[in-house]
Parts: C-alpha cells; sequence; structure tokens
C-alpha cells in the first residue's frame, strides 16, 4: 500500500546549510593572520564585524556612532558600533583592506553542513578542498557577516550553478570553495560525478569609506 510521507518526514532528511568560510584577517596585537569565520549573506546590506574580535584584534577604530539595524517584521535594533579597518588575506596569500562596522553580537550561531557519504566522494574525486573544515554538523558562531557591500568582493558568482550530487550548492570565495543551499541527507543516485571547478585570482580592493550610518540586516 502506497503511503504518503508527512512534512516533517520529508524535512528531517535534508539540511539547509548558510554559506560560511574560515579566512585570514590581520591581527595587529599578535602581528599575524589569523583564522575567523565568514559567514556570507545577501539579505544584510552592511558587513559587520563581533565586536569582541574587534577589541581583541586591536583592529583600528574610528569614531563610534549610534547604528540602527532594521530586521524582519519591521523590527529595530539599535546599537553603539565603530568603523574598522581590516585587512584580510585571501587563498593566494593576497591582502587587501575592507572597512566594516562593530556589532556587540551578530547572531547566537548554527550548524555547519553535514556532508553525506556520497557527497565526500564527490568532493574528493573532484579534488574540492572545501575552506570550512566543519562537515559534522558541528555548532558554529561567526565573527564576521558580510553583507550586500562587499558579498560580491568575497563570492565569485560566474554564473556556473555547480552542486554536489546531495543538491548543495558549491561557491566560490576568495578563502576557497563552500557548500550552502538545500540538501539531501539520504543518497541520491544518477547525479553527476564529476565537475569543472577553479578558483578564480581576487583582484586586489581599494579601501572604500561608507559615510551611510543605517545598518540593516
Amino acid at each position: 500500500m502506497k503511503t504518503c510521507e508527512s512534512e516533517a518526514d520529508l524535512k528531517s532528511r535534508e539540511q539547509i546549510v548558510l554559506m560560511t568560510a574560515l579566512g585570514n584577517i590581520w591581527n595587529y596585537r599578535s602581528n599575524q593572520f589569523e583564522q575567523v569565520l565568514f559567514f556570507f549573506d545577501r539579505g544584510a546590506q552592511k558587513t559587520i564585524i563581533k565586536e569582541e574580535i574587534a577589541v581583541g584584534f586591536g583592529l583600528p577604530m574610528n569614531k563610534a556612532e549610534v547604528c540602527v539595524m532594521s530586521g524582519i517584521g519591521g523590527h529595530t535594533e539599535k546599537f553603539q558600533s565603530s568603523s574598522v579597518n581590516i585587512k584580510i588575506s585571501d587563498a593566494y596569500g593576497v591582502e587587501f583592506d575592507l572597512e566594516i562596522h562593530t556589532k556587540p553580537v551578530i547572531t547566537n550561531g548554527f550548524p555547519s553542513v553535514k556532508l553525506t557519504e556520497i557527497d565526500k566522494e564527490f568532493l574528493q574525486k573532484n579534488e574540492i578542498n572545501l575552506c570550512n573544515p566543519r562537515v559534522r554538523s558541528e555548532h558554529q558562531t561567526p565573527h564576521i557577516l558580510v553583507g550586500l557591500d562587499y558579498y560580491y568582493n568575497l563570492v565569485h558568482d560566474n554564473g556556473n550553478k555547480n552542486t554536489t550530487p546531495s543538491g548543495l550548492h558549491i561557491a566560490k570565495t576568495v578563502f576557497g570553495p563552500t557548500l550552502h543551499g538545500r540538501g539531501s541527507l539520504t543518497c541520491i543516485k544518477g547525479q553527476p560525478d564529476t565537475v569543472t571547478y577553479g578558483l578564480t585570482a581576487f583582484v586586489r580592493l581599494q579601501r572604500t569609506r561608507s559615510a551611510t550610518k543605517n545598518v540593516r540586516a
């Protein structure tokens, strides 16, 4: 007898993965590049860094100002924010500067991708080394949220929609490849097992100064 699967059953066999990457920024206190977790969100207007990280890394700060963040459902949040300069090193060792804002709290965190066996085999066969090694649904808390102001500087979108066998999208960031999107947690047959994948060199950014005081996420 044919039975219908409930929506809950279907959801339990899939995952929604947010786009993240481990990347290097300059620590002015230790005088070396150190890894932080980037979270890429096209729904955010401005790029922000957790205030604790900015202070701990000794990032050059400008005068603090009151910022207003607009969220879902018309919710607004006011907080003290400073513009800071960060120096980033990409996968090729190219260094460039960005000017972003601080925020006391970015997010409480979320799970990383959970790689299925078929996706593991696919990535290994195609020599795709993910720039975020958390691949077992570990809880992770990002340090920097990348909004639309710098999203397309850090994520290369050439129109190719490469995916893993489970359906996750493969994105190219300046730090290396990463996964995001909706994917099945069960094995899927009949999907392509090869993909043409190449990182493109990142062009040095000229630091830009933002005069906007309102921040949206």
